[in-house]
């Protein structure tokens, strides 16, 4: 079964989130709401995917938490944003963004995303 490491800062996005993502038959690892807790999570687990926000809690944002979990294992990564400006999505594109999600989205999107960026 594929993990998907969940990064979101909100509790009740994540939540949801998680419970999406096990309802497509993925095993999701965490939620983490830092990029502290998001490091220790993927090398406790090795996830399959990052699905991460890029506005999460703490000094580092999502993008540079993605750039550090992929120096230590090339872990394809979805962004999770409601943050869509030219700089942010060139900043996200750099690390290696397979995809990005606007919040909020369907689970459909989800899926057909998260199907994708795995394949």
């Amino acid at each position: 079964m594929q993990t998907v490491l969940v990064v979101e800062d909100e509790a009740i996005i994540a939540m949801d989130l998680a419970f999406s993502i096990e309802a497509m038959g993925y095993r999701v690892i965490g939620p983490a709401s830092n990029c502290e807790e998001a490091c220790r999570l993927a090398r406790l687990d090795y996830p399959d995917l990052l699905l991460m926000d890029i506005s999460i809690l703490g000094p580092v944002d999502g993008i540079d938490t993605a750039r550090t979990i992929k120096q230590e294992r090339d872990t394809p990564v979805v962004f999770l944003t409601a943050e869509a400006d030219a700089r942010t999505r060139s900043r996200a594109e750099a690390v290696g963004a397979r995809a990005f999600l606007s919040k909020p989205c369907s689970p459909d999107q989800m899926q057909s995303v998260l199907e994708k960026a795995l394949a």
